[in-house]
């Protein structure tokens, strides 16, 4: 018996580990590269920055997706999409809209020295709707 509780605490001993939670964002030890924001992604003035994801293809594939919403485009502008590296990349975009399915793309196109287009839909909605009056959201 004296054996068999020997082994499961040795054994309980070297499955176990220990959790220890760290302060959020970059230690002492950290190399942060110099074109990198020092606090990014962590808040500044009330804002932060939040990790995303966005769909990206030639542009072809991205016709296609608002081709199949049948979306027409409504306007243009210029923007920008912050990098994994903390640089702003800039680009026009377009507005994409379908009247009837309410359904909405926001298209940016990216244009570089080589190779094909990239667009990227940053953002994609539904229920779309003129602005409420005296709503200032």
């Amino acid at each position: 018996m004296k054996t068999f509780a020997l082994i499961l605490s040795m054994t309980v001993l070297m499955f176990s580990t220990i959790a220890v939670a760290e302060h959020e964002g970059p230690g002492t030890q950290d190399q942060i590269p110099e074109f990198t924001d020092p606090k990014f992604p962590f808040p500044r003035d009330g804002m932060f920055r939040m990790p995303a994801l966005i769909d990206c293809g030639e542009p072809q594939f991205v016709e296609k997706i608002l081709e199949n919403f049948e979306e027409i485009a409504v306007g243009d502008g210029q923007t920008f999409v912050i990098r994994p590296d903390g640089l702003m990349q800039p680009a026009p975009y377009t507005f994409y809209a379908n009247p009837e399915t309410r359904t909405t793309s926001l298209v940016v196109k990216f244009d570089p020295p080589f190779g094909p287009g990239i667009w990227c839909i940053i953002s994609a909605g539904a229920e779309f709707q003129p602005a409420r009056s005296g709503d200032k959201t």
